[in-house]
């Protein structure tokens, strides 16, 4: 079975970039050669399909032709004989269902390893590309770590295809280093959802790092988790609305010398920490993080614009008892 112009335009979108469609005809950057170097926007890379059986493209950058076969072949790093029996296989209801939004999962999988089978759609920055989709991929996820001083010993990964597509993942795992719950960054910043996450009955149970905790060290507690993944083992979020004391009371079984808030340097931030001190009846036992940089946001943008390099130990440094914070922030 040829593939259908349905099949030939669900690929094109998903897999080509800036695809322009003229007719029946796909204009876009080559994903063989990366296409010109100097000029961003030129698209010389095309795809025309005539029919099922006489689909052809042509870069004229490189030269590279040849049937929509063995694009497909090269793309997926697959030989022509492995694609054609790849398409013939599909159905275009298949491939729909793989871009609609995961279903509510139920508080109980979250110990199972449910979403493991998420990484069928994952590469991380260890794996091995297959093609030339995943390779560019990789490159996007690695160019994203390197903007943004994230550790590359933190497994995160970038989401190739299904809902969470070109997406960077982070994911977080239980003892088994199962993954019991991840969060999908766009590489939009513009984009309407920077984040998406799975849905979940409850997301108090979920602790960043709770198998790596030295429980002699401070725990600290981001608004973001890049942010946790630059403090370290030692850091962690909150996946809920709020910080409030459930969530806390969990968080102070896991150490013996105590507790560090770390929000963001904004009013949001700022009002949250407020809250913690008025409502929380832990609040006298943490400490809190003063960023002693009024230009600086967060933790992410402190590593990039001030170039700290043990982000934990910069934390405690700057951390305040509850009495302390208060006549800082005249509370």
């Amino acid at each position: 079975m040829m593939p259908s112009y349905n099949f030939v335009y669900d690929f094109a979108m998903a897999n080509l970039q800036q695809v322009k469609v003229k007719g029946k005809n796909f204009v876009a950057r080559c994903p063989l050669c990366g296409d010109s170097a100097k000029n961003v926007r030129k698209k010389r890379f095309n795809l025309k399909f005539e029919n099922e059986k006489s689909i052809f493209y042509h870069c004229f950058n490189c030269n590279a032709s040849g049937s929509f076969i063995s694009l497909y072949a090269r793309m997926k790093g697959i030989t022509d004989k492995q694609a054609y029996r790849e398409i013939s296989k599909k159905k275009i209801d298949n491939i729909k269902k793989n871009w609609e939004k995961p279903n509510q999962i139920v508080e109980s999988v979250q110990k199972n390893g449910f979403f493991n089978e998420y990484k069928k759609d994952w590469i991380g920055i260890n794996d091995k590309p297959k093609g030339v989709v995943q390779t560019e991929f990789q490159k996007r996820l690695l160019s994203f770590l390197y903007k943004r001083r994230l550790p590359k010993s933190y497994p995160f990964y970038i989401a190739t295809g299904g809902f969470y597509k070109n997406r960077i993942i982070v994911p977080v795992f239980d003892g088994d280093k199962n993954i019991i719950y991840f969060q999908g960054r766009s590489l939009d910043n513009n984009a309407d959802q920077k984040y998406l996450n799975p849905t979940l009955t409850s997301k108090k149970m979920i602790i960043m790092n709770e198998h790596s905790f030295d429980t002699e060290k401070y725990i600290v507690i981001t608004e973001g988790i890049f942010d946790a993944c630059l403090v370290g083992n030692q850091g962690t979020c909150c996946f809920g609305s709020s910080i409030d004391d459930d969530f806390l009371a969990q968080i102070k079984t896991k150490t013996k010398k105590g507790i560090i808030i770390a929000l963001d340097n904004d009013k949001t931030g700022k009002s949250s920490i407020k809250k913690i001190i008025k409502k929380s009846r832990y609040a006298a036992f943490l400490r809190y993080f003063k960023m002693p940089f009024d230009d600086i946001k967060d933790i992410n943008e402190l590593v990039i614009k001030k170039n700290i390099g043990i982000v934990y130990d910069f934390i405690l440094k700057n951390s305040l008892s509850c009495f302390e914070y208060k006549v800082k922030e005249k509370l």
